[in-house]
């Protein structure tokens, strides 16, 4: 059978509304129905029809899991079974009863009824379900013991023990069937059990908490009809059948919920196993609620009721049995309980061994999340520094003086530099948008395609042409070109100068050897007085190489007594001289570094190619590289020092003067300061915390104590202080949270303090509401608290003065800057008027005398107004931090 083809019959919800129909027509049958005659055609009728219908709904549940387990086929099968055994009996129940009018018990009908109970004793222990531990196994034979035990001395005593006393003188089979439904009542006692303490559920385990509350029904039934059976009160057709009509309806409703519940939960693969791979079979999990571990002792009790039942009427067992059932209970109970402790130990044991393993697994996870973030940060770094060299790059082709171009083999340009567009006078996207031959002049156009094939040929070529600009103007140009490759393409470089000028000088010169003879006559003549120049020079040269070697040693004397590493360095980057100061902080010799090392030697491996790029803009590019910088360096030994490097090119040479200020202790200062800093910050968080902390214990402590007083107006004391410490331990938690220790957001507080003090009188919100109009105000802890206590002290007043029987209305709070640095608060309700007769600044009231002495702490003033409600509007301003001695 596939799975495919299962197609539900009834949906639970209808089989639900079915079931409720036809129990409240027996219910209205059996209690509306005048004539004794019909209640029992009707009764006798309908019991056997549910029964049928509950056979069939388990008999369809059956066929449905057969595509799951085999084992689970067999057990509802079985459960199925017992339900038609049940049918055929309630049949011929009706036919003895109604047709062969004759006594239906003892019968033919009781074969079939008893057949029931075994067959779903079956199919209950055929249900399929993790095996349990040793301990737990234990724990449930002890407490399906106890409750077996209690169950058999309240049956024996009160429906077995009974029922032989009132059969004697009967035919045997009569006694044997008359105490075998409480025998097997008691029997059916221990699947319902199994049920309850080792309950086995489905995804949806109602199907069989239906089957557990079918079973206890028919238990209840059974035994009420054997008690009215012994006192010969029952009455065929009475209300009793209603317990049987409901253990029927429960049956066949299981029965429909576990069909459905399979076919709505379509498995991956309906291969039929007994042993059904974990991820196709509808897992049984053994579970326990709180409630079934208190059964057992529930049932300790009956022991004992029956020692006191005893001592007033007759029982069945005598003294003896009965104290001996009560001794096994309590054995049982007592190794029940040690089982428990032991097990409860062992699981703190192993509750410890998890929390140390996730302890020592946190703290390898912390670790390696430590280290990936290092990993991360220098990727980035090096990402930074590689995005930086592009761009120095691009900006170094940008500031080139000649047309850099790349284009296809069809003239289509793919790249060009600044110089390129704008000497042209186009624009980038322009020229871009240009094929590259539309600006060969006319006069060049001819010379194209054999420029070209040269170029293919040699690889590169050099040659003269000329380029029209924006404006039709022509620039002569000199264009050397090559051949690359770019991802399997052949694409042409080219570097295009302006010869403009050039062109114009070979023009002069041109025009000079024209006249080249009476240049030179002229030139000779020049030449005459300039030698006399010459000489007039050479004197004053050797009067200015004195004064210069003068002025050397006063340069040498202010170099080497600057008070700073000084070197000279080459444009290769070697240097040519150095101080003493130099030779203090490299560790080396003159000797060991003019003319033997390189500046670059000195640099730490992280900053050199910084260094490297600010020495050539120097030289190319001076206004762009910066004179001063921090950097590290290395010197003798490995050492490493934090340097202040001050560079500047020296006028009229490519050499630079360099001087290194050694900040290493300053920079290990501050790195203290800055960890102590730290350190402080979480101290002052740690401080904000604990007085938060011990705020909340006092608030807890006056909780406490209010549980003490009975006096109301002593409880109301207590809970306005207790509201008090916690509007001011809101002020530290709200501290200890913030970014900034000093300044909380006081509008986030207000409302804070005012759901506190709602919940804290047990407010009914929909009867008085609250509104808070507060602007984004940071104030600090010398004000805050202060002004949380006025804020509290009047929103307690409006809630226990303002809104008295069950009168409704609203609170609102407004918190707005008034005045340059002063604040404007306002506390009004739209309850019952301050009263005319109180002053509220002269007033006796502790509340009132903490609000006036308040917002005189706070420099400022208090106004009420009684037009609409009661209005209390307060200025102040932020109190200043005193230094306290």
């Amino acid at each position: 059978m596939e799975y495919d083809t299962i197609k539900p019959i009834v949906s639970f919800r209808q089989a639900v509304i079915i079931a409720l129909i036809l129990l409240i027509i027996f219910c209205a049958l059996t209690f509306f129905l005048p004539d004794e005659r019909l209640k029992l055609i009707f009764s006798d009728l309908l019991l056997p029809l549910a029964a049928i219908l509950a056979s069939f709904s388990l008999f369809y549940a059956a066929k449905c899991s057969k595509i799951y387990s085999k084992k689970l086929y067999i057990a509802w099968m079985l459960i199925a079974a017992g339900q038609l055994f049940g049918a055929l009996g309630a049949i011929a129940w009706l036919i003895f009863e109604l047709i062969l009018n004759q006594q239906p018990f003892p019968s033919l009908a009781d074969v079939f009824y008893l057949t029931y109970y075994p067959l779903f004793l079956a199919g209950i222990f055929y249900l399929p379900f993790k095996h349990l531990t040793r301990t737990d196994r234990a724990n449930m034979i002890l407490d399906i013991s106890i409750v077996m035990v209690a169950a058999l001395l309240l049956f024996w005593n009160f429906l077995i023990g009974p029922t032989l006393e009132l059969s004697a003188g009967q035919p045997l089979w009569a006694i044997i069937l008359s105490v075998a439904y409480p025998i097997f009542d008691l029997m059916l006692i221990f699947p319902l059990l199994m049920l309850i303490f080792q309950r086995f559920e489905l995804k949806n385990q109602w199907p069989l908490l239906l089957l557990m509350f079918s079973s206890m029904m028919m238990i209840i039934t059974d035994s009420f009809f054997g008690y009215q059976s012994i006192l010969g009160v029952y009455i065929s057709g009475g209300p009793l059948d209603i317990g049987y009509m409901v253990a029927y309806i429960l049956a066949g409703l299981a029965g429909i919920l576990q069909a459905n519940n399979i076919i709505n939960t379509p498995p991956n693969e309906t291969k039929k196993t007994d042993t059904p791979p974990k991820s196709e079979t509808i897992e049984y999990k053994t579970k326990q609620n709180n409630l079934t571990l208190y059964l057992p002792y529930l049932w300790v009790l009956i022991p004992y009721f029956l020692l006191i039942w005893s001592h007033y009427y007759k029982i069945y067992t005598d003294f003896l049995t009965l104290a001996l059932g009560v001794f096994i209970i309590i054995g049982l109970t007592i190794t029940r309980q040690i089982l428990t402790l032991n097990e409860n130990r062992w699981l703190n044991e192993q509750l410890q061994n998890a929390h140390d393993k996730l302890e020592m697994r946190v703290k390898k996870r912390t670790a390696e999340l430590v280290d990936a973030n290092e990993e991360l940060q220098n990727e980035i770094i090096e990402r930074k520094k590689a995005e930086e060299e592009l761009e120095l790059k691009a900006r170094l082709l940008d500031a080139a003086t000649d047309s850099i171009m790349l284009h296809d083999m069809d003239g289509n340009p793919l790249y060009m530099n600044q110089t390129t567009y704008t000497s042209r006078g186009y624009t980038k996207d322009e020229m871009m948008n240009l094929n590259l031959r539309e600006l060969e002049a006319q006069e060049y156009r001819t010379k194209m395609k054999t420029r070209i094939k040269d170029l293919i040929e040699n690889g590169e070529a050099i040659f003269e042409t000329a380029n029209y600009r924006k404006d039709q103007s022509v620039v002569p140009v000199e264009i050397h070109a090559q051949i690359i490759e770019s991802k399997g393409k052949k694409l042409i470089l080219g570097v295009a100068r302006d010869i403009t000028q050039r062109k114009i000088n070979e023009a002069k010169l041109k025009n000079y050897q024209e006249h080249l003879e009476e240049l030179v006559e002229q030139r000779t003549g020049e030449l005459e007085k300039i030698n006399q120049l010459l000489l007039k020079e050479i004197d004053e040269r050797k009067h200015i190489e004195k004064a210069l070697k003068e002025s050397e040693s006063a340069y040498k004397a202010i170099f080497e007594n600057t008070g700073t590493a000084t070197m000279i360095v080459e444009e290769d980057t070697s240097i040519s001289l150095i101080n003493a100061e130099a030779e203090r902080l490299t560790g080396y010799l003159k000797e060991e570094i003019e003319g033997k090392r390189h500046w670059i030697e000195f640099i730490y491996k992280d900053d050199l190619e910084k260094m490297k790029t600010y020495h050539q803009l120097r030289r190319t590019e001076p206004l762009t590289a910066p004179k001063t910088y921090e950097a590290r360096g290395i010197f003798k030994e490995g050492k490493i020092r934090n340097v202040i490097i001050t560079v500047d090119i020296i006028p009229g040479t490519t050499k630079s003067v360099a001087s290194f200020l050694d900040i290493t202790e300053r920079k290990q200062a501050e790195k203290q300061i800055k960890a102590s800093l730290k350190e402080k910050e979480v101290l002052l968080r740690e401080v904000h915390h604990r007085v938060k902390n011990n705020m909340q214990i006092i608030s807890s402590l006056l909780n406490i104590q209010t549980y003490q007083i009975t006096d109301k107006k002593a409880l109301n004391i207590f809970k306005e202080s207790q509201n008090r410490v916690k509007s001011m331990a809101m002020i530290h938690e709200k501290l200890y949270q913030s970014k900034d220790l000093t300044l909380i957001d006081f509008s986030d507080y207000i409302a804070s303090l005012t759901s506190s003090i709602f919940s804290s009188y047990e407010t009914d919100l929909k009867r008085i509401k609250w509104d808070i109009n507060a602007e984004h105000i940071l104030i600090g802890v010398d004000t805050a608290i202060p002004c949380g206590l006025i804020i509290n002290e009047l929103v307690t007043n409006s809630l226990k003065h303002g809104f008295v029987d069950g009168r409704k209305g609203k609170i609102t709070i407004d918190l707005h800057h008034y005045e340059k640095d002063k604040f404007k608060l306002t506390v009004k309700d739209d309850g019952i008027n301050f009263p005319e007769n109180i002053d509220f600044k002269n007033t006796k009231t502790v509340g009132l005398q903490l609000i006036n002495g308040l917002v005189e702490q706070l420099d400022g003033t208090i106004e009420l107004d009684r037009s609409h409600g009661t209005e209390f509007t307060i200025i102040f301003k932020e109190l200043k931090y005193t230094e306290r001695i």
